[in-house]
């Protein structure tokens, strides 16, 4: 499948029932949309949004219960008022399922790495190892160490769709496009906001 697939932006029908999370209903309405006579490049994006809407539940798991839950067991004398303002503060990657929603399954890891003030608050701190965000920030500023943004990184960090990778192959093409996905469901928005600062950040430093 050619990457430019991405670029055919899916029926407005569709795309409503995406942003509410109706997952079975939109996949009837896509089988449906394909048994008719639709153009190829259409019928090639219909079929790359119906694999990927089906592993979305599979990542986002956790309901705003299960997670407040959580975040009470892990996180000492944390309060539901806590959450609803983190919520606010775009702190969760989340989506609607079935008009529900739920957040994706790696939020707490994702919290404690760029909000240093729920680490400190953590009632185990054993393995809680993970490396903030700031203070890698902090190190390459403080040591002036050179770093190379990839394809990768300027991809995520801006928002693309596609990578820029030149593929021949269209299977390597189809595994790219999902690579891709995968790789931006799996990063935080506010990792995101870093790179896209990253260029900025690095100016400042002289380079």
């Amino acid at each position: 499948m050619n990457m430019t697939t991405l670029n055919t932006p899916l029926p407005e029908d569709l795309m409503k029932l995406k942003w509410n999370g109706q997952f079975k209903l939109m996949q009837e309405m896509i089988d449906l949309r394909l048994q008719k006579d639709i153009p190829a490049k259409l019928k090639e994006r219909l079929e790359l949004e119906k694999e990927l809407i089906s592993r979305l539940p599979e990542d986002f798991t956790y309901s705003k219960e299960d997670a407040i839950e959580l975040l009470k067991s892990k996180i000492e004398d944390f309060k539901e008022e806590e959450f609803d303002e983190l919520f606010k503060d775009n702190a969760f990657e989340w989506i609607f399922i079935e008009g529900k929603i739920y957040l994706k399954d790696n939020f707490f890891e994702n919290l404690i790495k760029v909000r240093k003030v729920y680490k400190d608050r953590l009632i185990e701190k054993d393995g809680a190892t993970s490396t903030l965000l700031d203070e890698v920030m902090h190190k390459m500023k403080e040591e002036k160490i050179l770093t190379i943004m990839g394809n990768y990184d300027d991809a995520i960090g801006n928002l693309k769709i596609v990578c820029g990778c030149d593929y021949k192959d269209p299977k390597d093409a189809e595994k790219a496009g999902l690579s891709m996905h995968f790789t931006s469901q799996e990063t935080t928005d506010e990792n995101k906001k870093a790179l896209f600062d990253a260029m900025d950040e690095f100016e400042k430093l002289g380079y």
